[in-house]
């Protein structure tokens, strides 16, 4: 009888397959740009003119569409994990989050690792991945660019701190790298010229902090 309930009330939430519903409306219109991405080759549900357009959006006449990495993200993740099982499309979509903010917390753990080692690494990086505001958006069975836009962001300042340290070839390879994920921000969410504002910034704020410090040497320089 307990079983019986158990399910009937699992019932209520989960799919005829058992697996349980998406958490967002902004979830499942991430599920079908998915699922237009593997039937149409772009997320859009339709072209007219050369541009993509969601007929479900703003009916009848639909809404333009601005190229987005996240439903080509899901879409081609499906057809890695596909390969090994059988798993649905809106599994895929249900935990692309997860996986992502994993790789998150790789990329920052490495970047604090560099200024605060091992121990501090681990406090900051533990304390950013439970934060409330952070675990509310990149739950498994929510699909949204959340924990996308945390991973650039801070693949960003990483390709960004290692330019600093280092010389050569090395440096531009770093500021090219940090550039390229920059360009790749721009599709992920519209807010991606902070990133760009706080680097230039503190670049600029380093620069000047480095001439103070070193004023005595800088000056003898110049008189040489």
């Amino acid at each position: 009888q307990v079983e019986k309930e158990r399910g009937k009330l699992r019932g209520y939430f989960q799919n005829d397959k058992n697996e349980m519903y998406l958490l967002s409306i902004d979830s499942y219109q991430y599920l079908r740009y998915t699922e237009n991405v593997l039937k149409n080759g772009h997320h859009g549900d339709e072209i007219r003119d050369g541009q993509w357009f969601d007929t479900h959006m703003r009916a009848p006449l639909g809404k333009p569409l601005n190229f987005s990495l996240y439903p080509y993200f899901n879409a081609y993740l499906y057809k890695f994990l596909s390969i090994f099982s059988d798993i649905t499309v809106e599994r895929v979509v249900a935990i692309s989050q997860v996986i992502l903010i994993a790789l998150t917390l790789m990329v920052m753990y490495i970047l604090l690792y560099r200024f605060v080692g091992n121990v501090g690494a681990l406090a900051g990086t533990l304390l950013f991945a439970i934060h409330p505001a952070l675990m509310d958006r990149t739950v498994g069975g929510l699909a949204d660019t959340d924990a996308f836009i945390m991973l650039f962001f801070f693949l960003i300042v990483w390709f960004f701190v290692l330019a600093f340290d280092a010389t050569g070839k090395k440096k531009w390879v770093y500021l090219i790298l940090s550039g390229t994920a920059t360009g790749i921000f721009t599709h992920l969410w519209t807010g991606w010229w902070l990133t760009t504002y706080l680097l230039v910034g503190s670049g600029i704020v380093y620069t000047f902090l480095i001439m103070f410090f070193k004023r005595t040497a800088i000056i003898e320089t110049i008189k040489q």
